[in-house]
């Protein structure tokens, strides 16, 4: 007689529901992140057969401006993953080095960059820690450079694959479905390129502002 009483005590709604708050935390929509970044080269040399041009000699870093959609996170317990693509513009001037057929001059050249990136972004949900989330982010993708000077008529496309890795930290993230601001995210990130002629490793520091659609 006992255990069918108990069988026949009904559930609170609240503790039915519990474990459904747990995850609100974590994006359940599409994102997009505007992303405002300052790029310190390490080594940054753009070659072709008949020119070499050695930026990094002269320029330190550039910023840069990268808007990116991000899927839905998904996952189990305290992680998720979600996947992105990213775009980003920059531009500066700057004096560089031209070493070549002709010799070795200085010059004044207009360069524009264009970086796409491909990741796959890993969140973790520190428990009893409501305000902040750290990530991990790997990505692939390529930088496309645009080289101009009117004085040596320099005028040139280059590309090269580059790969990325960025731990990062999210405050005040969405703590609920309807939010629509994600909070702030901070990054350090490494990016490098492999097999290609040109020569690219640089370190971002990263803002990142976030928003669920």
């Amino acid at each position: 007689m006992a255990l069918i009483l108990l069988a026949a005590v009904p559930i609170p709604a609240t503790a039915a529901t519990a474990p459904a708050t747990e995850t609100e935390t974590f994006a359940r929509r599409w994102e997009i992140h505007a992303t405002f970044s300052v790029i310190r080269f390490q080594e940054l040399v753009i070659r072709d057969s008949t020119l070499t041009v050695p930026y990094s000699d002269d320029l330190e870093g550039i910023p840069v401006t990268f808007f990116t959609l991000s899927t839905p996170a998904k996952g189990a317990g305290p992680w998720r993953v979600a996947f992105q693509l990213g775009v980003g513009y920059a531009a500066t001037q700057t004096d560089a080095w031209l070493e070549g057929d002709l010799g070795r001059r200085r010059d004044q050249i207009m360069l524009r960059s264009l970086p796409v990136l491909l990741s796959v972004r890993a969140d973790y949900e520190v428990p009893g820690i409501r305000f902040m989330m750290p990530s991990l982010s790997l990505g692939l993708g390529g930088w496309w450079v645009w080289e101009r000077s009117r004085a040596s008529g320099l005028d040139r496309w280059a590309w090269f694959p580059a790969f990325r890795f960025q731990p990062s930290l999210t405050f005040f993230q969405a703590g609920q479905l309807e939010d629509w601001f994600g909070g702030f995210t901070f990054g350090l990130g490494y990016e490098a390129t492999a097999l290609s002629r040109h020569d690219f490793r640089a370190w971002s520091f990263d803002l990142t502002v976030n928003f669920n659609l």
